[in-house]
């Protein structure tokens, strides 16, 4: 869902806030100085992120920040960079998929490479290819995020499926290794 993210002053007070309609925003918030704002695809992750990058500046429990000069620069070269390209949480479990096909190609071509028989090999890789599911499962995200600065239960759905794929591949590694 497409909105804007913005930066603004208020004082010696920044402020990193989303919005749908930025015009209605501005007009109830008033800032003194408009620093940047951008439309991105999901305004809440770039959100989540500037909190994260500027954890230190924030006034806890808030939108708000106690920025530098350097800072404010700071954040809005981030703010360009980052624009469109931010995965979304959902996105953790696809990216814990990647890392375990590319664990699983990598191990077994080593355990191949030193005469693990065949299908010992692909146990042995399909149990360690399942590790980074098992870190989104308990973690909740694959280090995308800081979970501090989302909702507790936003997760929680991110959990359920790469406990569903761990335990796939782990039952998966088990019957194989039983057979061997």
């Amino acid at each position: 869902m497409a909105g804007y993210v913005y930066l603004i002053r208020n004082k010696d007070i920044c402020m990193i806030g989303i919005a749908k309609n930025l015009e209605k925003k501005f007009k109830s918030l008033r800032p003194d100085e408009i620093i940047k704002s951008i439309k991105v695809n999901n305004p809440r992750n770039l959100q989540v992120r500037l909190f994260r990058k500027y954890k230190s500046c924030r006034i806890p429990d808030t939108e708000c920040f106690r920025f530098s000069f350097k800072e404010i620069e700071s954040c809005k070269n981030y703010m360009n960079y980052k624009n469109n390209r931010l995965l979304g949480i959902n996105d953790e479990v696809n990216i814990a998929l990647s890392a375990s096909i590319f664990i699983f190609i990598f191990i077994n071509f080593f355990l191949m490479k030193i005469n693990i028989p065949f299908l010992q090999s692909i146990g042995i890789s399909i149990f360690l290819c399942s590790l980074p599911l098992w870190t989104v499962f308990i973690l909740g995200n694959f280090g995308g995020y800081d979970c501090d600065d989302l909702p507790f239960f936003s997760t929680w759905l991110n959990r359920l499926k790469a406990l569903f794929f761990a335990l796939l591949l782990s039952y998966s590694s088990s019957l194989l290794l039983n057979v061997f």
